[in-house]
């Protein structure tokens, strides 16, 4: 009967820590910004916050004026010119100059959407500097898979794909 009260004890513990856990590993948890993390949230809603772009628009505006490359990448969406979100009046210049600086500070995002858009771009004849902009990334990318980040890897994978041969 003791063994039996334990193993239920145990089995309850283990499901609660199980529980717990999963509630701190959200898409949210992985921000590293809690400015960030309540964007998001403003962005998606939940049970406790509803929809609200504006509020999340100046909570990112704060984020990226601290320098965070995930901020700048989600505030860039909101000038895009196919942007699902049409809060704020179109800016591909706005949108151009976030992405970049998110990209340089090494937000994966950031980097493929540059990458697919200068290919497009490339494939249409409009910019010659194509393989200036995949040159520009592969350190940052080679850094982050160095670093076990293995989300890079399908972009850098992109990357040795597009990039011509060197002789």
């Amino acid at each position: 009967m003791l063994k039996n009260k334990s193993s239920k004890k145990f089995k309850t513990t283990l499901l609660k820590s199980i529980l717990v856990c999963g509630i701190f590993i959200s898409p949210f948890a992985f921000a590293k910004n809690p400015l960030v993390t309540q964007a998001k949230e403003l962005q998606t809603g939940s049970e406790k916050v509803g929809i609200d772009h504006q509020k999340a628009i100046v909570l990112l505006q704060k984020a990226v004026d601290e320098g965070d490359a995930e901020a700048m990448y989600l505030l860039s969406q909101y000038y895009a010119e196919n942007r699902k979100f049409a809060y704020l009046p179109e800016n591909p210049a706005m949108e151009h100059d976030l992405l970049t600086k998110s990209a340089k500070l090494g937000h994966l995002d950031a980097i493929d959407e540059i990458i697919s858009s200068s290919e497009i771009r490339d494939e249409a004849g409009q910019i010659t500097s194509y393989p200036t902009i995949l040159r520009e990334f592969k350190p940052i990318l080679q850094k982050e898979i160095k670093n076990t980040n293995i989300q890079a890897m399908p972009v850098m994978a992109t990357i040795m794909e597009l990039q011509p041969p060197s002789n």
